[in-house]
């Protein structure tokens, strides 16, 4: 039974659930080796046994086989950051658990799945049904500095034009963005990327109305070109770090959520467009998971990651989130 539209499915508590997690990377070989936490040597597995459970209602158990059925015929595009691709291979995980021949799902380009690869899609063939992914990790183009900028300045962000890929994308049957993990310093002005609107360098736009000038344009494009009596549009809210402090290399017990004041922006950009668009709000509830980050389980010797997650885990509950929507 799909929630009442009344209830707020972001509002629980997790509940520990021996049955999860709701398969075993070692059974989907497409999920990436730096999200295979246990592959890379973490030892518990408790992080994975934690299923949300909403507060006011109930909400569907994620049922695969039910999912394909209902995509049956149409595509699906996750567009954003690594963070929308961790969401992306966690779904078609979730829903290779409904697939006896393995060999009916294929990439559709035969690409390996890497950090910077821009277009990357699994067909499942007895269902018609294709899982995307877009990387575009500020929904907006990204260009090389116009002529007489400041040395500076290695590349501009046009936060009045989307991003030259949405031609791939716009006639997706299930839309799913994401962007705000990349808006911050170490990813924008301290790498010499800045902001640009009409022809004007904006060398001291604050981040956060450059965000809002980015959704708007983003909004604009929605209202204006996409039609929603065909395509389901959803935009999931920001996705919370564990960091101790910006500069830290400790992983952080949740205490505050600076994505806030972004998640605040993109409320406000959505309730005022003309389109219906839902926010699939995941930010409250995944903050109280800081044990679920990939941390230090990752190949090799890399930095302590405290924003990315580990596969299955946290990303698994979006999705279950998005299948009780779109139910």
């Amino acid at each position: 039974v799909a929630p009442p539209p009344q209830c707020d499915i972001s509002a629980g508590s997790w509940v520990y659930d021996r049955s999860y997690p709701l398969y075993r990377a070692s059974d989907c070989p497409l999920v990436e080796q730096g999200f295979r936490c246990q592959d890379n040597g973490r030892p518990d597995s408790s992080y994975t046994k934690w299923r949300w459970k909403p507060s006011q209602c109930h909400i569907p158990s994620f049922n695969a086989a039910r999912m394909l059925q209902l995509l049956r015929g149409r595509r699906i595009a996750f567009v954003g950051d690594s963070m929308g691709r961790t969401q992306w291979e966690s779904l078609v995980c979730m829903l290779l658990t409904a697939v006896a021949d393995k060999s009916s799902v294929w990439e559709v380009n035969n690409r390996t799945i890497t950090k910077r690869e821009p277009y990357l899609a699994f067909h499942f063939a007895m269902h018609k049904v294709t899982v995307e992914y877009h990387r575009s990790p500020f929904l907006v183009q990204e260009s090389p500095p116009p002529k007489h900028a400041p040395r500076r300045v290695r590349s501009i962000l046009r936060l009045d034009q989307l991003e030259a890929s949405r031609t791939r994308w716009a006639d997706a049957d299930v839309l799913v963005f994401n962007s705000g993990h990349w808006w911050n310093p170490s990813k924008t002005r301290q790498v010499g990327c800045y902001f640009y609107v009409g022809n004007t360098l904006r060398l001291g736009m604050k981040l956060e109305a450059a965000y809002q000038a980015a959704l708007n344009t983003w909004a604009r494009w929605v209202d204006s070109l996409v039609d929603t009596n065909k395509t389901r549009v959803l935009f999931r809210s920001l996705e919370p770090s564990h960091w101790e402090q910006p500069n830290a290399s400790s992983l952080a017990a949740p205490s505050s959520i600076p994505q806030l004041a972004l998640n605040r922006i993109l409320h406000r950009v959505v309730q005022g467009m003309n389109k219906s668009v839902e926010v699939l709000n995941i930010t409250t509830l995944s903050h109280s998971r800081s044990d679920a980050h990939v941390g230090r389980w990752s190949p090799g010797q890399p930095p302590l990651d405290c924003s990315h997650w580990c596969l299955p885990g946290v990303p698994d509950t979006w999705n279950q989130l998005l299948y009780a929507t779109l139910l």
